[in-house]
């Protein structure tokens, strides 16, 4: 609950990650080939985009547009926030996991 509290609390303190300009472009590219308005993935595998995957972002666009947010600060403060709170989650199910595990009797 603290890292929850201490994420929210500094959640306007995060600046604009690095690829901000890259992100809305490889997503709007994947979603029209998902919801079938485009054949291809035209130019998808220059150099730039060859590592990265989408579903995480592609959730994040899809809920951007659910909430109809379009001033950037705000998309970029719910990205964070998200981000945060699926990082917590990932670390409450890793150490659940680990507790597990080490009080598990042979």
């Amino acid at each position: 609950m603290a890292f929850l509290l201490a994420g929210m609390a500094t959640a306007t303190d995060y600046s604009v990650v690095y690829d901000t300009l890259i992100i809305p472009h490889r997503i709007e590219r994947n979603l029209a080939y998902i919801m079938g308005e485009a054949n291809r993935l035209d130019g998808f595998y220059i150099e730039h985009n060859r590592y990265y995957g989408v579903t995480f972002d592609l959730l994040l666009v899809l809920l951007e547009r659910g909430l109809e947010l379009e001033d950037s600060r705000d998309i970029h403060l719910l990205r964070h926030l998200v981000t945060h709170g699926f990082f917590l989650v990932g670390g409450l199910c890793c150490s659940l996991l680990v507790y597990r595990l080490s009080n598990r009797r042979g």
